[in-house]
């Protein structure tokens, strides 16, 4: 309702119309992933910062995490993960519909639900560039 309420405020709408909710669901959809994104903890989000950057992108994205896995887990209080661990938080990103992973295991393409949404962490990925 609060994305539907919102549409109607910027409307000038006196009460939310029929097509002020018909209209909202993209931005309440977008709502919902902002919050589910900012309970994520800082590897999940420097993960789906990567994938932001990279992506969409198949396989290599094995290799991409390899390659970006000391700065991920940087000032946390654990050693970087295998790929099978990080495969596992890549899921759970999906299941906050972040993240999308269709295809079978070889064939699978990883890509960020939402481009324009940005993680609340800082994270530089460098110079690194990768074609799809």
């Amino acid at each position: 309702m609060l994305a539907a309420a919102e549409i109607a405020m910027d409307r000038d709408h006196g009460t939310i119309r029929e097509s002020d909710v018909r209209d909202s669901f993209d931005r309440a959809k977008r709502m919902i992933r902002k919050a589910n994104l900012r309970s994520l903890p800082v590897t999940h989000l420097r993960l789906y910062e990567l994938l932001r950057a990279v992506g969409p992108i198949g396989t290599e994205l094995k290799d991409v995490y390899h390659e970006h896995k000391e700065a991920i887990f940087e000032g946390e209080q654990r050693e970087p993960v295998a790929w099978r661990q990080a495969w596992n938080y890549l899921s759970k990103i999906a299941d906050y519909d972040l993240v999308r992973m269709p295809g079978k295991t070889n064939s699978k393409v990883y890509e960020v639900v939402d481009p324009e949404l940005e993680a609340p962490v800082e994270f530089e990925i460098g110079d690194t560039v990768y074609s799809n």
